[in-house]
């Protein structure tokens, strides 16, 4: 499984009367957007536009940093996704 990141963009930024520097972390966590796809096997299974990708990529590492990982799923809990939709569920087969 790859994830890919293309476009990134702070677009939320300056609607909130904000710069990169002043912003709070968790601000930034949820406004670094980028096109997010999935692929497996060289092909693209899932696709989406603006996605809070800095928010995936901490939410991966605390996970990948924790005794959980590999031994409990992970599911993405987001304020600007939807409940469920990153979801990494071992299997049987790896």
């Amino acid at each position: 499984m790859q994830f890919v990141f293309r476009n990134f963009g702070l677009s939320d930024l300056p609607r909130r009367g904000l710069t990169p520097q002043e912003a709070p972390l968790e601000v930034l966590l949820l406004d670094i957007e980028a096109e997010l796809s999935i692929w497996e096997q060289g092909r693209e299974v899932w696709s989406e536009g603006a996605f809070p990708v800095a928010e995936l990529a901490y939410e991966l590492a605390l996970w990948l940093q924790s005794r959980a990982a590999g031994h409990e799923d992970f599911e993405l809990d987001s304020r600007h996704a939807e409940v469920g939709l990153i979801r990494i569920v071992g299997s049987g087969e790896g």
